[in-house]
């Protein structure tokens, strides 16, 4: 019984951290679009590993 509670519990928090990563790189997509669709130029992008931190610079001009 217990080992069938803890893979669920991991099942549960895999599932959750997939979310948060696809989470996070669609947000860092719809800010380049969102810089390209207002005529800017990404001059830097920089996306760590599993999309968690991301950083992205549009040039207006």
């Amino acid at each position: 019984m217990k080992r069938r509670k803890w893979k669920a519990v991991g099942f549960i928090l895999m599932i959750s951290a997939a979310i948060a990563v696809a989470s996070s790189y669609y947000g860092f997509k719809e800010a380049e679009a969102s810089c390209l669709k207002s005529r800017g130029t990404v001059v830097e992008k920089d996306v760590s590993l599993l999309a968690f931190h991301w950083k992205l610079s549009c040039e207006q001009g």
